[in-house]
């Protein structure tokens, strides 16, 4: 599965549809900054660094693209940077501009491990009761 050398690869994961807090920042930029002003458009993106021995290009894009955990193929678009030397899946023309949360914690949306709408979880088998 790995070759065993260290590696650096990058997947960025944008939106397919309409960006609601993306327009909402580019108003902002447009109303309270001079740079803003020239702003012909904001898109957010999302950009997991992965690094180790890791498998192949192919490999980690089909990993990626089974797992929900980073990402949902239905919404977002995946793609993956398996080296410096490959540009960024933007134009030319574009500026990345990198933003962290502040205390680097994960937001809240991201958060897999318990479902926020505990209506769809899967019911539990109930033991058998005891009795006639």
């Amino acid at each position: 599965m790995s070759d065993g050398a260290k590696r650096t690869m990058q997947a960025y994961v944008e939106l397919l549809a309409e960006d609601p807090e993306a327009t909402s920042a580019l108003a902002i930029a447009r109303g309270r900054l001079a740079a803003g002003r020239r702003l012909t458009a904001v898109k957010r993106v999302r950009v997991f660094e992965l690094s180790g021995p890791l498998p192949s290009r192919a490999e980690v894009e089909a990993l990626l693209h089974r797992s929900t955990r980073f990402y949902n193929p239905a919404k977002e678009r995946c793609t993956v940077r398996a080296g410096e030397r490959e540009p960024a899946p933007f134009q030319r023309d574009e500026a990345l501009v990198l933003v962290v949360d502040r205390g680097l914690e994960r937001r809240p949306a991201g958060e897999r491990a318990t479902p926020p709408w505990p209506w769809l979880e899967r019911p539990r088998k109930r033991g058998k009761e005891s009795g006639s």
